[in-house]
């Protein structure tokens, strides 16, 4: 209530009475909570007998987590995506399936969030009021009329090909990210893993001449911090209070801090 905000310098209380300001600690948000419950990590985890099964298990954390995400951003997504054991044509093409079911029972609105702009522009494009069955081709296979030219970042940000693309990479990087997660000196760091991530399209951004770590390898990181991929889970990351990537929120808030003109929404 009001009283939240009293004693707050004008400018910060009128800025959080005007923009909703989600929980810092993003694991105990409704959807970090949910995906949590439904991946089973650590009861999958108990499951493995061999170091390859867990290696394995690890590289499919990663992926889902990423898929989860990236692709839809909410629960029920994830739910009915599943927790897919490989990535190849067979869980692309399910996912496609996913997609146009949720077409004709009328559910985007549920499956995709708003909240990530990759999943809310494939939401926006298939319950605009114009929406039809060219739009669904596109978002599908990049084909028909509105098919979008093969750049980025719109081949990406409103098609399942462009996302498609950029998951086949992340999933041939896995190894590279889980070397990055093991622990050294008993202590594991996030540091490293984001910027193996930053490599990718729309994990990184580039500045004056590096790949710096983005919004999504920081969603994506967090994850992973409460599954077997951080042995440990969060408490063991020597650098979780020190590091993390700076996502658009996060830049926000520092220029409201620091007096710079915060860029209305």
């Amino acid at each position: 209530g009001a009283a939240l905000y009293q004693g707050l310098p004008l400018e910060f209380a009128t800025y959080f009475r005007r923009f909703c300001c989600p929980n810092v600690h993003r694991y105990h948000d409704r959807t970090t909570i949910g995906l949590h419950r439904f991946c089973a990590a650590e009861r999958r985890w108990k499951l493995c007998q061999t170091d390859e099964e867990r290696m394995r298990l690890k590289r499919l954390l990663v992926l889902n987590f990423a898929v989860w995400r990236f692709i839809g951003g909410t629960v029920l997504f994830a739910s009915e995506v599943g927790f897919l054991t490989g990535w190849g044509e067979d869980q692309k093409r399910k996912i496609r399936e996913v997609v146009e079911r949720g077409v004709r029972e009328h559910r985007i609105q549920e499956l995709f969030t708003d909240a990530y702009k990759g999943p809310a522009a494939i939401r926006q494009e298939l319950t605009h009021p114009k929406a039809d069955e060219d739009s669904l081709l596109r978002v599908l296979y990049n084909e028909g009329p509105k098919a979008v030219p093969n750049f980025q970042p719109d081949i990406t940000f409103y098609t399942l090909v462009g996302k498609f693309q950029l998951i086949d990479k992340l999933w041939q990087d896995c190894y590279n990210i889980l070397s990055a997660a093991l622990p050294r000196a008993g202590q594991t760091e996030l540091q490293g893993v984001c910027e193996i991530l930053a490599e990718l399209p729309f994990f990184g951004n580039s500045e004056d001449g590096l790949r710096v770590p983005g919004f999504f390898a920081k969603e994506l990181v967090q994850d992973l911090m409460d599954t077997p991929v951080f042995k440990g889970g969060r408490q063991c990351v020597k650098d979780r209070h020190s590091y993390c990537p700076a996502g658009p929120g996060a830049l926000e808030g520092l220029r409201l801090i620091c007096g710079c003109r915060v860029h209305k929404r």
